[in-house]
């Protein structure tokens, strides 16, 4: 095995947050091969406990992602691979699963998939299975080009609130800094794999873990799932080679909250145009990316240079949003009505790449978005 480096994350850019994780690097190369019947499983510690259970209190909040950069060695289809069962006896298998593991709970198992089409091409893709606790929850097919089919791939499983997705992306280490994590090549069609973990599985049957505050199910089991490891699992006759891996969980801070009698005799006092309560009024918007709900906000003046953008309703009853949190905040910029722009999204995720307000002096405010390539708008909305 070669020198092993290990970075533990910090917190999300403007937002202070606690942090579960562990970032991995393997300068030669870390080998996990699997020769006998059993799975085969390679584990790194987390420097905290990871919840599962997305029904928690905050759990939707919380953003996770899992990077693993790795190779199938044992993957080229036809060709048969040994192992050897519990007696001894050799084994052959073909295109030999192998998978990210979350604790012991989880897994994403994937193997190799080649197919000719009617011109005579070959169609190259892995068969992804989604297992949670023994049961198949999730299964489909990620695209892969020839270049990524032979090289070392970026994977990324990440959840958002209760939404987890897993997409493969054509990013090999050895031709950059490895921990170089590109945003934004992993959302191409048939790129990724969306999926939710079964409600029952995360509470006690019939109950709201969030209303009793019990953490135990009758089972005696921690609705958090304690999860303090993950890792690669290899099924028998699998073999991968690791390049990299990282796991983060953030738990952000408690929103700022304001009462919204409050604010609104704040913004009858303030002189700013922008003061006030606004809704959307059209948009332009990749929902894979941003998810848009009808919003309606309030802007009060909060400093000489900055604005603050507040909640007011919009989002789904499943939400944790509340009335009177903060959304986001206006700065002012040496550019007439044009703002550098702070965004929460619908998960509480932090998002400052560059974005962008313009007020263009007719009631409404336009944010753009530049990483989402994605725009709103917003109108004034008259006070009931």
């Amino acid at each position: 095995m070669g020198a092993v480096a290990v970075v533990l994350f910090g917190c999300f850019a403007g937002m202070m947050a606690d942090t579960v994780g562990v970032h991995i690097s393997f300068p030669q190369g870390e080998i996990v091969e699997n020769k006998t019947d059993t799975t085969a499983s390679k584990r790194f510690a987390l420097t905290d406990t990871l919840r599962m259970g997305v029904l928690e209190e905050k759990a939707k909040n919380v953003n996770f992602e899992m990077k693993v950069w790795a190779e199938n060695l044992h993957g080229l289809p036809g060709k048969k691979y040994i192992f050897r069962d519990a007696e001894g006896k050799a084994k052959r298998v073909s295109c030999p699963e192998w998978g990210l593991a979350i604790g012991d709970s989880l897994r994403l198992m994937m193997s190799k998939r080649s197919e000719e089409d009617a011109l005579g091409g070959v169609n190259r893709s892995v068969q992804i299975n989604i297992w949670y606790n023994g049961t198949q929850i999730a299964e489909g097919q990620l695209d892969m080009s020839e270049k990524e089919w032979y090289a070392t791939v970026l994977h990324i499983l990440t959840r958002k609130g209760s939404q987890w997705t897993f997409s493969i992306v054509g990013d090999d280490p050895a031709e950059g800094d490895e921990n170089d994590f590109v945003e934004g090549k992993e959302n191409g069609k048939g790129r990724r794999i969306s999926f939710r973990i079964p409600e029952e599985d995360v509470r006690e049957s019939g109950e709201d873990v969030r209303e009793s505050g019990e953490n135990v199910r009758e089972s005696g089991e921690d609705v958090r799932e304690s999860v303090r490891e993950v890792g690669v699992v290899v099924a028998p006759g699998g073999s991968v080679r690791l390049a990299a891996l990282s796991a983060v969980e953030n738990l952000p801070s408690s929103v700022e909250t304001v009462d919204v009698d409050l604010l609104k005799t704040q913004c009858a006092e303030a002189f700013s145009p922008l003061a006030g309560e606004w809704e959307v009024y059209d948009f332009n918007i990749d929902t894979d990316l941003l998810k848009l709900e009808p919003l309606r906000l309030i802007i009060v003046p909060d400093g000489p240079d900055t604005l603050g953008i507040y909640y007011l309703s919009g989002y789904n009853e499943h939400s944790e949003w509340e009335p009177g949190m903060r959304k986001g905040t206006l700065h002012k910029t040496s550019f007439a009505d044009t703002y550098d722009t702070e965004w929460l999204d619908a998960e509480f995720r932090p998002m400052a790449r560059g974005i962008k307000a313009s007020y263009s002096g007719d009631a409404l405010l336009k944010i753009h978005f530049p990483a989402q390539d994605s725009w709103i708008r917003l109108r004034r909305h008259d006070w009931d």
